[in-house]
């Protein structure tokens, strides 16, 4: 399998959508609210959150995801990609 990790601080779970199609992997999320802050030093992206993440060929069948910790983690089975489609994610416990 092929396992992809992304960082997705300040999103939950529901707002997070994946999508598998033409060889990429797709992540999009928006943040509920955007905490204005004063920092001194803000080095981290907070959302809206668009990834896409070109795949290696032969990857593509089964696709699942699992968001937990401000993380998402979206796994590829080998095979040949199904109709493309939207892969929904689980919380983790």
């Amino acid at each position: 399998a092929l396992v992809l990790v992304f960082p997705l601080p300040g999103v939950m779970a529901d707002d997070v959508t994946v999508r598998a199609d033409d060889g990429r992997v797709v992540v999009e999320a928006d943040m509920r609210t955007a905490a204005e802050k004063g920092y001194l030093l803000h080095e981290w992206h907070y959302g809206p959150y668009h990834r896409a993440v070109e795949i290696p060929e032969g990857f593509g069948g089964t696709a699942a995801a699992s968001f937990g910790n401000g993380q998402l983690a979206v796994r590829l089975l080998r095979g040949e990609p199904p109709a493309a489609g939207k892969v929904e994610v689980n919380r983790e416990e």
